[in-house]
């Protein structure tokens, strides 16, 4: 049964300064209840916008304008005032945002969070509420679902935050859920539950569900149907096992060339596709994609190329679209990929004057304090006798689930800690006790990227500032 209907959809921002921003142009998709609709492309590509869109979150006139039709059942969501958007929003179409840790209010309880969102859509009593946020916990898969409801987001781990906000977007029981990168902070354990849970939702409370993401191995594993964008176009769509087995836009095959696969040769470099997308504000005539594609023609950069049906409901939006793809294949330029055969896992291990970062059964045990004098009762046991080397120009890879001591290993040499027994060197500097100019060479040399982007970043700085 049809849910969604979108038709030639919209957006563009109008700055200040400059020419307007087309950010997303004549999109039309639709979701089924109880399908799950992924929607992929790089940043920039209009998805989050489109999203937005569906939930009347783009700003007003005259900062932005917005036109063709969003049809939920047999509702015209775009007609809708701002009194009709609020009973709209979290009743029949919910988000679930990129980063809980900002979704979720930190001064209230996980309880009182979701007990208001079924407030505000239902007249019930506050334990017929409470009953409900228990309900929609449980149907998020969060364990001790009755002790969270006491708990603020800040006690709980990144799976659990993302299960709470989930809780909190279906607890008004939506027809429509938005998920924009749900998974993407969390290790492959806890991202196959929540993705798995996500599809349980969309059986048994036959929702209809629109994933926006990145990850191509997503894709495959839970979507019905995808609509792959760029440049603000749907340029891609159809069954999952169609577009994925058999792209016929180059800039489909372009993302799943630069997937990384576990059963590709050790060492192998990923294609990547070379250029940037375009500037919206100054679209390029023809197809948007001209630049970049390994295809191009004269036609492409005069022509902009429509939606093509093809065979089993997969459509492309390319000039050669319908031109069988054996025709199309041309050989890669040599200096796209370079696949360097890997050394034997025993060979060429660093010596120890080889290290450039060292870790020497290094230990880090956090306290753990409790009665009303805050005594150490226990200690968390974060790292015990981890030894390992890093040679200058190698990458070692940690990998572990949530709570392994990925982190509080790194923050060690980044002397964010202290270990509690072992030896960290760099470069020959003792980390833990280094001299005054070993220490500004340590701050110099030694730099992180941390997972979180915005917590990262001064907002009250721009770029340039930062850097």
């Amino acid at each position: 049964m049809s849910l969604l209907h979108v038709n030639d959809l919209g957006v563009t921002f109008h700055p200040t300064q400059g020419p307007p921003v087309r950010a997303v142009d004549s999109v039309s998709f639709h979701v089924d209840a109880g399908e799950i609709l992924a929607v992929v492309g790089e940043s920039g590509s209009g998805k989050t916008v489109t999203a937005l869109s569906l939930l009347g979150l783009t700003p007003e006139a005259p900062g932005c304008s917005t036109t063709g039709n969003i049809t939920l059942d047999d509702t015209e969501l775009r007609s809708l005032d701002s009194r009709g958007w609020r009973a709209t929003r979290g009743a029949e179409v919910a988000m679930v945002f990129q980063d809980p840790s900002s979704a979720l209010n930190p001064l209230l309880t996980i309880g009182t969070q979701i007990m208001d969102a079924v407030r505000a859509h239902e007249t019930v009593t506050r334990d017929e509420a409470r009953r409900r946020a228990v309900e929609a916990l449980t149907l998020a898969r969060m364990t001790e679902p009755e002790r969270r409801l006491k708990q603020y987001a800040h006690e709980l781990s990144g799976g659990m935050r993302q299960r709470a906000a989930i809780a909190l977007a279906i607890a008004a029981r939506p027809r429509l859920l938005i998920a924009d990168e749900p998974t993407t902070a969390l290790d492959v354990g806890v991202q196959a539950a929540i993705l798995a849970m996500l599809r349980s939702l969309c059986d048994d409370l036959d929702m209809g569900l629109i994933l926006i993401t990145h990850d191509l191995g997503v894709v495959a594993e839970q979507a019905d149907r995808v609509c792959v964008m760029y440049a603000g176009r749907i340029v891609e769509s159809g069954p999952t096992a169609e577009v994925l087995g058999n792209p016929r836009m180059p800039y489909t095959q372009a993302l799943l060339a630069a997937t990384p696969r576990l059963d590709s040769p050790a060492r192998q470099r990923l294609s990547s596709v070379t250029g940037q997308p375009p500037n919206l504000a100054e679209r390029p005539p023809g197809c948007p994609f001209a630049p970049r594609c390994p295809l191009v023609t004269s036609d492409c950069t005069h022509k902009v190329p429509e939606l093509v049906p093809l065979e089993n409901d997969h459509a492309a939006a390319c000039l050669f679209a319908e031109v069988p793809q054996e025709l199309l294949r041309r050989p890669a330029p040599s200096s796209s990929v370079t696949v360097t055969k890997a050394a034997p896992v025993t060979a060429g291990l660093p010596e120890p004057n080889e290290a450039l970062a060292e870790f020497e059964a290094v230990e880090l045990h956090y306290p753990v304090r409790s009665g009303p004098f805050r005594r150490v009762t226990s200690h968390v046991r974060a790292v015990q006798q981890v030894s390992l080397r890093v040679a200058p120009g190698r990458t070692l890879a940690l990998v572990g689930e949530s709570g392994s001591g990925k982190t509080s290993l790194t923050k060690m040499l980044l002397r964010l800690e202290r270990p509690t027994g072992g030896a960290v060197r760099f470069d020959g500097i003792d980390v833990t006790r280094p001299k005054p100019a070993e220490l500004r060479r340590l701050q110099r040399e030694v730099q992180v990227v941390f997972q979180n982007p915005y917590a990262s970043l001064d907002p009250r700085m721009t770029v340039r500032q930062t850097l």
